[in-house]
């Protein structure tokens, strides 16, 4: 047996795993654990990192380290993703946790995100699908995988992301009408570049992954007084999701923070990545998407 862990720093929250793995490839889950730490904040196409948001995710770095480490873990593999990606710092940021937590962050492109999170995502999902489009919505970016089979067709990493669009788009709770207007034609445009699947589209099937879909699924079931729980291969209707980006447009900001199984630090930037996967939902066409929650953490270890 192997312990070893993985560490995903997002534009909008790091992710700690830590796993048990055999020799076959079996594993078994130690620790899972996430927090937002907003390091994409205020991050324009090629500026600098917020400094507070920076020194948020480097001490989250080091506290989940120090989890792992606690765990008698023989490796630690950490990726950075959109935000990193974009920040003209990035080199300084991760020279600085390399040399305070003892962590190698190595900023990978939104192809090899994309990559990842596909192997782990058919390897999850149960049956065979004959097109399967897989869709991360991240703080900075969406990643997107159309694949036939087991075989890409298309993978394409967008700039569109929770945070990202949200700053963009000046959203503010109540959400005004002008400007859910505006976050729909920012949702249009960003996906713009998505493969196109016209002719595959009503045999479609669509697999979510990432922190977005994985609140909107924890928030759904707080409305029906239920617990988080895992919610890996939770089926999604789009009817559900169109109903809850309404009831966040209608609510104040502190109502958003107070609904249940929601963390707080995520209330700012929901919305806009339920208005993403709106989107997504509404240009294929699909009457809903299954939630794989195994993202990039076990893409790193598993793949």
């Amino acid at each position: 047996m192997a312990i070893r862990a993985a560490i995903d720093v997002g534009s909008n929250s790091v992710k700690l795993l830590v796993i048990d793995q055999d020799a076959t490839g079996a594993y078994r889950i130690l620790h899972d654990a996430s927090k937002v730490t907003g390091l994409g904040k205020g991050l324009g196409p090629a500026g600098e990192l917020d400094p507070r948001a920076a020194r948020r995710t480097a001490e989250c770095i080091a506290e989940f380290a120090a989890t792992a480490r606690s765990l008698d873990t023989t490796e630690i593999l950490a990726a950075g993703t959109s935000a990193l990606r974009r920040a003209s710092d990035a080199a300084q940021f991760t020279a600085r946790v390399a040399e305070q937590c003892g962590v190698a962050v190595t900023v990978i492109s939104g192809e090899e995100e994309a990559r990842l999170a596909r192997i782990i995502a058919l390897r999850e999902l149960p049956g065979a699908a004959e097109h399967t489009l897989l869709f991360d919505v991240g703080g900075g970016s969406t990643e997107l995988t159309l694949c036939h089979g087991l075989e890409v067709a298309a993978a394409q990493s967008l700039p569109l992301g929770a945070r990202r669009i949200t700053e963009e788009a000046g959203i503010t709770h109540p959400v005004p009408p002008a400007a859910a207007e505006r976050m729909a034609e920012l949702v249009a445009r960003g996906l713009a570049g998505a493969p196109g699947c016209a002719a595959v589209a009503p045999a479609l099937t669509l697999a979510g992954l990432g922190g977005t879909a994985t609140t909107m699924v924890w928030l759904m079931r707080g409305k029906r007084g239920e617990p988080a729980g895992d919610p890996h291969l939770a089926q999604v209707e789009t009817g559900a999701v169109r109903a809850l980006l309404a009831e966040l447009a209608s609510q104040t900001s502190d109502e958003v923070r107070r609904m249940p199984n929601l963390d707080p630090a995520r209330a700012d930037v929901i919305y806009g990545g339920i208005a993403i996967i709106a989107g997504l939902l509404a240009m294929y066409r699909a009457p809903g998407f299954t939630l794989v929650d195994r993202g990039l953490r076990f893409g790193l270890l598993l793949a």
